[in-house]
């Protein structure tokens, strides 16, 4: 019963704000990303999946790139750090006015996003015991998956209603939430491993 867990606060807590995560990364679904592609600037569509070919590469690339990272900045500040880039480029996005330019900072969005992907779930399991991993793991997915299920709906109203650019707006505003919430109730949790490396660091610096 995850309700009797004794980290079942981190584990619920976790849960909810990736949930918000989930939310954003959906509002930018590849089909509608290669629909605004080809309503703006006119591209084939043999053009816009060769774009999203090349983001699915750099996706792939970046979490190799991000575990290498996280070993020497630690899993949550690589989670936080990479973010960034990423909600700045997909805010940036529907405002480009060449096609060149908007395709680069998809580009870019798409190395960024994903690299949080392996430390994310090293965090995750290294601050909870080891009996409670596949709690937290099955929660956090659940709720992932739940709510970002309902997110293209909301995506598509937006697209309707107000603009075809409010979809990516709304996706960096809702990132930059997570991001604050996450690095604001999780800034001072750290895994045994980097507990481990600080301790190890304090005690060169004293001798």
């Amino acid at each position: 019963n995850p309700l009797r867990l004794p980290s079942r606060r981190t584990i619920f807590t976790l849960a909810a704000i990736f949930s918000v995560d989930s939310f954003a990364t959906r509002f930018v679904v590849t089909s509608l990303v290669a629909l605004w592609f080809s309503m703006k600037f006119g591209l084939e569509l043999a053009e816009v999946s060769y774009l999203l070919a090349g983001s699915t590469l750099l996706s792939a690339i970046s979490q190799w790139v991000a575990a290498k990272l996280a070993n020497t900045f630690g899993l949550l500040n690589i989670v936080i750090i990479t973010h960034i880039p990423a909600v700045l480029f997909i805010v940036a996005l529907p405002f480009a006015p060449w096609a060149w330019l908007a395709m680069t900072l998809w580009l870019g969005r798409s190395f960024f996003s994903q690299m949080d992907g392996p430390p994310r779930q090293s965090y995750t399991m290294a601050i909870v015991n080891r009996d409670e991993r596949v709690a937290m793991a099955g929660i956090s997915n659940v709720s992932q998956a739940t709510v970002g299920a309902a997110t293209p709906a909301f995506a598509t109203i937006l697209w309707q209603s107000v603009s075809a650019s409010a979809p990516f707006v709304a996706s960096g505003v809702l990132k930059t939430v997570y991001l604050v919430g996450l690095y604001l109730m999780f800034k001072d949790v750290h895994p045994p491993e980097e507990e481990a490396r600080r301790a190890k660091r304090a005690r060169r610096s004293e001798a």
